[in-house]
């Protein structure tokens, strides 16, 4: 479960060798695009170990807002670690998806 109980949650882990190529912020995106085309979830959360900054800077390109900092289970470590927790209102998806689509950018 997340700090938000049993609410839907992006999670992912990409290995080391595949960092910087933006596979994982390509991935992201379409998950998220899917999830909000095919569900009616109002938000959906995410988050991030402490010190994995990269993942943090993929899911505030995507919107996500970093709602508290706490502790969970770490998989990799074998303990509770500090964890940022973030979420993504479907309200402001759809406008940041609004003007991604107007922006001639």
């Amino acid at each position: 479960t997340n700090l938000h109980g049993q609410e839907p949650e992006l999670g992912y882990w990409l290995g080391q060798p595949f960092w910087g190529q933006r596979l994982m912020s390509e991935a992201a995106q379409a998950v998220v695009e899917a999830f909000f085309a095919r569900t009616a979830h109002p938000h959906l959360y995410s988050g991030a170990f402490e010190g994995n900054d990269a993942s943090l800077r993929i899911q505030a390109a995507l919107g996500f807002t970093e709602t508290g900092l706490g502790r969970r289970w770490c998989m990799a470590r074998g303990e509770d670690f500090s964890h940022h927790f973030t979420v993504l209102e479907r309200s402001d998806w759809v406008k940041r998806r609004a003007r991604d689509q107007t922006d001639p950018a």
